[in-house]
């Protein structure tokens, strides 16, 4: 484990964020001794609970500060990698604007905010995110059947929300870098519960992360 490059890491954040110790122990609940310790390297195998305060703290992924943590080491693992490049990876930090299942006017306008990190090794480049709702399909699967099931096609276009563009482009993003992402869609003319998906394409237009679910927006329509 690179205890030391973890530490190196933290102090790096801290200057980058303007903070001091005192205001990081503030924010991630932690003490300024635990801080000042995991910023030396004296703590060889930090909790995962510290980790995570921490990356919450900081604003970041907490698979940026594992990676630290683990550099240099190798793991084999005989699953298949969720990303179409080994070494690419990306982490969700959160829904700047419009939660899940916040409540929207009826035929109104809004703008929905997704922040994400680039958690992997690799530059994104020429990326875009799009819409894939016209290829939604959902699968029900009954409680006593894992295998059978039903599936349906995503709901009618009077149903949805309508994006003002179907794609967006992504900014070049080194490993590490964060990226807010915005979209503005417009409501159904009536109260309904409603998703979009969209997912991040390269410059050939694959899927980046094809086995991975991609970004949401759900919301409640009403009349207000």
């Amino acid at each position: 484990m690179s205890s030391y490059s973890l530490g190196v890491f933290l102090r790096e954040l801290i200057r980058q964020q303007g903070i001091g110790v005192t205001e990081l122990a503030r924010r991630a609940r932690l003490s300024r001794e635990c801080i000042y310790k995991l910023q030396r390297g004296d703590v060889k195998q930090p909790e995962l609970s510290t980790i995570v305060c921490l990356a919450r703290a900081l604003h970041t992924h907490p698979l940026v500060l594992l990676r630290k943590l683990f550099e240099g080491q190798e793991f084999r693992s005989a699953a298949q990698p969720p990303a179409r490049r080994a070494n690419d990876a990306v982490g969700f930090l959160g829904d700047i604007t419009c939660p899940d299942n916040c409540m929207v006017g009826v035929n109104s306008k809004f703008t929905k905010v997704w922040e994400i990190q680039n958690t992997g090794l690799l530059v994104w480049r020429g990326r875009r995110l799009v819409c894939v709702d016209e290829w939604l399909e959902v699968r029900v699967v009954p409680a006593a059947d894992t295998k059978g099931g039903r599936w349906f096609r995503a709901p009618a276009r009077q149903r949805c929300l309508i994006p003002a563009t179907r794609e967006i482009p992504i900014p070049d993003t080194k490993p590490g870098g964060a990226v807010r992402l915005s979209v503005e869609f417009t409501t159904p003319p009536f109260p309904c519960t409603t998703i979009s998906y969209w997912k991040m394409v390269d410059e050939s237009g694959a899927f980046c992360f094809p086995n991975q679910e991609g970004l949401s927006c759900l919301v409640q329509v009403v009349t207000l």
